[in-house]
């Protein structure tokens, strides 16, 4: 029988191992090259400690105190402050004004503003309840307008497409949200998983009753200590309850749960926001910064400098402030890659 003695001696090794995997992470992180064969087994047994961890605080959990069912709400509702795993920015509603493509008169996001408020008053925005945030012009000829709902995007797009005044509005379609689950038994198949995880998480298996709501694999690989991570497409309630409840029961394990979300970083010319087989670009070391390919380079370098700082440095406005360049172009600590990460969540539709 667990003693409360023992509920407190594991926890404090539970904190004593939240400190490695983080000292995992910041080592295998670092730009150090002396450490580059040893990366990956680093970051697996980083992997390996974090589903140990999830079963054991689910097991004390169970042992200090009497578990009640929560319902479907509830697991929506409470988020749990300790994982980071959650992203607690709200969801952007955006509509996008540009002119129609029949005609040719507008020369500029200004001309497209003002047909739009000769469109549609302020009367008529008042009147419907409508919330914009934010208005501003963009490329293109275009006009982004942020709103407080999606509900409000779409009757804006419905007001501005019938009045047919020589511009159209877009309301841009969010992609469902991604989960990466950790430490997955390897020998399970991809149809099993989510089967798995339907029949032993209760929170789960209530959601995809409802109507609209799905959970799909769309990639896992095998890792070096003996399990897979899998990568799963879902509806915007089923994520929110897998990132609160933070691990899910997986045949025979407790499995680490985080939010996946996928930063496109070029590998050929180093920018973000595309892939290297779509870039028309010269290629840009990520060594050395010159003109070539990273595995073309025979350069030794001894100080790594991110060459997408570098080019922001020299581009930046008159009075803005200096980025720091002395870190990798790949590193996570990137001013330019949090930019990034920052700009890919509004991609998502979390649901909130």
């Amino acid at each position: 029988m667990t003693t409360p003695g023992d509920i407190s001696n594991f926890s404090k090794n539970i904190i004593l191992a939240d400190k490695w995997v983080k000292w995992l992470d910041s080592v295998s992180r670092s730009d150090d090259k002396g450490l580059d064969p040893y990366r990956l087994d680093l970051q697996s047994c980083s992997v390996f400690i974090q589903s140990l961890l999830a079963s054991a605080k689910t097991e004390i959990d169970a042992a200090s105190k009497s578990s009640s069912k929560s319902s479907y709400a509830q697991v929506v509702v409470n988020n749990q402050s300790g994982n980071h795993n959650i992203v607690q920015k709200k969801t952007e509603f955006v509509c996008i004004v540009g002119p129609d493509d029949n005609d040719n008169s507008i020369t500029d996001s200004n001309q497209t503003m003002s047909r739009l408020k000769g469109a549609i008053t302020s009367k008529k925005i008042s009147d419907r309840g409508l919330k914009i945030l934010k208005q501003f012009p963009i490329k293109n000829k275009k006009v982004l307008l942020k709103c407080e709902s999606k509900s409000h995007c779409k009757i804006l797009e419905e007001e501005i497409n019938k009045s047919k005044c020589g511009i159209k509005a877009t309301v841009p379609t969010k992609r469902n949200p991604c989960l990466q689950i950790l430490g997955v038994e390897r020998d399970l198949e991809d149809d099993c998983i989510v089967r798995a995880i339907e029949s032993q998480n209760e929170a789960v298996k209530d959601c995809l009753k409802l109507e609209g709501q799905f959970l799909k694999v769309t990639f896992s690989k095998l890792d070096r200590v003996g399990s897979k991570f899998v990568i799963l497409e879902a509806s915007p309630q089923i994520w929110q309850i897998c990132t609160n409840l933070g691990n899910l029961f997986i045949g025979y394990k407790c499995c680490l749960v985080k939010n996946h979300v996928n930063v496109r970083h070029c590998f050929k010319c180093l920018r973000f926001g595309h892939i290297a087989k779509f870039c028309n670009n010269n290629p840009v070391c990520s060594k050395c910064n010159d003109g070539h390919s990273s595995k073309d380079c025979s350069v030794q370098i001894t100080t790594t400098r991110c060459v997408n700082c570098i080019w922001t440095n020299q581009n930046r406005r008159e009075n803005a402030e200096l980025v720091n360049i002395d870190h990798s172009v790949f590193s996570k600590e990137c001013p330019l890659y949090k930019s990034a990460l920052e700009k890919t969540y509004n991609y998502y539709d979390y649901g909130y």
